[in-house]
């Protein structure tokens, strides 16, 4: 039987991913935050470890969960497989999507802060020169998650509330994909 590791399992990717593993029989294994992983066998490992909403306020975090933890798995740890979750947001400000268009981050653009992170996560991942090291892009994932504070949730919410304030450019697009797709 393959084994299974969600890093990330507490979240909204993460969490939904563990528990089709196990309802489809997968052993799965899901390791707090924090937990050391040095020296285990983890088997397939699926990087959902992520800052999303709320990446502006948590710069560290952000950086953590992108990148430091990741770094510290891909150095020490034992498994298979690695799938790191990365996002369609690292091409705000391009006009193509191919993954060898140039991307362009600003130091000093707040904004950009989550984009150099996952960009920096995806290079680590593609050149550690471990086998079985891959990256996925994902859009905006959406599904159920009424305690989240990611856009379409706040948005239903403020709608219910009886007032919604986008602060956004008209301009602005975003692609999104269910939840269940991506499982």
């Amino acid at each position: 039987m393959n084994r299974y590791t969600v890093l990330g399992a507490s979240g909204f990717v993460g969490g939904a991913l563990a528990r089709v593993l196990r309802e489809g029989g997968a052993q799965v294994c899901t390791p707090a935050r924090g937990e050391s992983l040095a020296g285990r066998e983890l088997g397939h490992v699926f990087y959902c470890i992520g800052m999303t909403a709320d990446f502006r306020r948590w710069p560290f975090h952000t950086v953590k969960a992108h990148v430091s933890v990741l770094a510290d798995v891909l150095e020490h740890a034992s498994f298979q497989s690695l799938l790191y979750l990365s996002s369609t947001r690292v091409y705000s400000g391009v006009e193509e999507t191919q993954e060898d268009v140039p991307l362009p981050i600003s130091p000093m653009d707040g904004s950009d802060l989550y984009n150099a992170s996952k960009l920096l996560g995806e290079a680590l991942c593609l050149n550690c020169g471990r086998p079985g090291v891959r990256v996925v892009r994902l859009s905006n994932v959406v599904g159920y998650d009424p305690g989240s504070e990611n856009f379409l949730t706040t948005l239903v919410r403020d709608a219910l509330a009886g007032e919604v304030r986008l602060a956004t450019g008209l301009t602005s697009s975003k692609d999104y994909i269910a939840l269940d797709d991506v499982l």
